[in-house]
C-alpha cells in the first residue's frame, strides 16, 4: 500500500510541475516532427492536416510501449494524449507504415532531495540526489553503578549491559532523532568475604 501511495504522489508532482503541450502535424506521408522528448505529465496534441491517417501507439503492434493508445484511420482529426508513464513510444500511421512513423521519449522530471532510505528526511518522491540527506545522531552514555541503575529508558538494569539504547526523539542538532548507547558497568555491593578490588571500580567505591 506505501508503494502505492508514493506511485501516486510521483503521478501528482509530476503533472503538477509546468507540464507542456506539444504539436505534431501530419505532413503528407510523415509526421513532424517525427521524434520527441517530452517529460512525464506533458501532453502531446497530433494534426491531420490532410488525408487519410491515423495514430497507433497500441501496444497490440508496439508491445514495448509502456503504454498504448492512438485513433481511427480518418481526416481532419485532432488526437491528444497526456503521458503518465516514462518510456519511448513508438508509433505509426497503419495505412502508410512503415515508412509514416515516429517516436516519442518520455523523461521522468528530475525531481531533487535525499535519496537514502536510511537518512531522517528521506523523500520518496526525489529522483536526483541533491546532498541535502540528514543522519541520526549516536552517543555513548557510560556510566559505573553499585547493585543496580535506572537509565533515561525507565529500565532497572542489575548487571552490566553495553547493548541498550534509547531514541530521542529530534535530539539531534540537525532536527534528526538522537539515539544513545548505554555502556553501564555494574559492581556488587560487598560481602563478608569480599576484598575492596572484588567490588571497586574507576572511582566508584561500593562499600559504606
Amino acid at each position: 500500500m506505501k508503494k502505492l501511495y508514493t506511485l501516486f504522489f510521483v503521478f501528482v508532482l509530476s503533472l503538477s510541475v509546468k507540464a507542456t503541450t506539444y504539436t505534431i502535424n501530419t505532413a503528407g506521408s510523415s509526421f513532424s516532427p517525427d521524434s520527441l522528448a517530452i517529460n512525464v505529465g506533458d501532453t502531446v496534441t497530433w494534426n491531420n492536416t490532410g488525408g487519410n491517417h491515423n495514430v497507433n501507439a497500441t501496444q497490440a503492434t508496439f508491445p514495448n510501449n509502456p503504454e498504448g493508445f492512438g485513433n481511427s484511420v480518418g481526416a481532419g482529426w485532432s488526437f491528444q494524449w497526456i503521458f503518465t508513464l516514462a518510456g519511448t513510444y513508438d508509433y505509426q500511421c497503419d495505412p502508410h507504415a512503415p515508412g509514416m512513423s515516429g517516436v516519442i521519449i518520455v523523461n521522468v522530471i528530475p525531481v531533487p532531495g535525499c535519496t537514502d532510505p536510511t537518512a531522517c528526511n528521506y523523500d520518496p518522491l526525489a529522483i536526483v540526489d541533491d546532498s541535502s540527506c540528514l543522519y541520526n545522531g549516536t552517543s555513548i552514555d557510560t556510566q559505573e553503578h553499585c547493585d543496580s541503575y535506572v537509565w533515561v529508558d525507565g529500565n532497572t538494569y542489575s548487571a552490566s549491559n553495553n547493548t541498550a539504547t534509547h531514541t530521542i526523539t529530534n535530539g539531534s542538532s540537525n532536527g534528526c532523532d538522537s539515539i544513545v548507547t548505554l555502556n553501564l558497568t555494574i559492581y556488587n555491593s560487598p560481602t563478608s568475604s569480599s576484598t575492596t578490588s572484588d567490588n571497586s571500580g574507576y572511582g566508584v567505591s561500593c562499600f559504606d
